[in-house]
């Protein structure tokens, strides 16, 4: 039998109560984030149905605020990007510090450099970081080295 870590179980509490003691009304999340949210939505809905009958709701229900890019690989290319796998970039790390991690991302072996994700998801990841970080379209950053 496989062991499974008590935080898969009670990170998405955990979520749920800092979200909800701030009252959080939009929750900026990726897309794998989604089902946290709606267990959030879930606990303020019944919490507000049974202490908040003949009054204002205590905790509103949240929505998630998805962006453009709602995953995102990490640099392996294989997962998303996270800080506990170390595949992440991070927001503090230096030009120098980012320009390593960048180098190392996986890609693969054509010679041409084209926004395809479903099959050069690597690449097309890369492209997306890029974009992300000039204003660019990942699409129009394509070309032939």
């Amino acid at each position: 039998m496989k062991s499974v870590n008590a935080g898969m179980l009670t990170y998405p509490i955990h979520q749920a109560c800092d979200i909800l003691f701030c009252k959080g009304n939009v929750v900026p999340v990726g897309k794998d984030q989604l089902p946290h949210i709606e267990l959030t939505r879930t606990i303020a809905r019944k919490f507000n149905e049974k202490y908040c009958k003949d009054r204002e709701p205590i905790f509103p229900l949240p929505d998630a605020l998805l962006s453009k890019t709602p995953s995102i690989l990490g640099l392996d290319g294989s997962q998303k990007m996270s800080k506990s796998r170390g595949n992440a970039i991070m927001l503090s790390a230096t030009e120098d510090e980012t320009a390593k991690l960048i180098k190392k991302a996986k890609t693969d072996g054509e010679r041409h450099i084209s926004y395809d994700p479903e099959k050069r998801p690597e690449v097309a990841n890369l492209l997306m970081l890029i974009s992300l970080c000039t204003g660019e379209t990942a699409v129009l950053l394509s070309f032939s080295l």
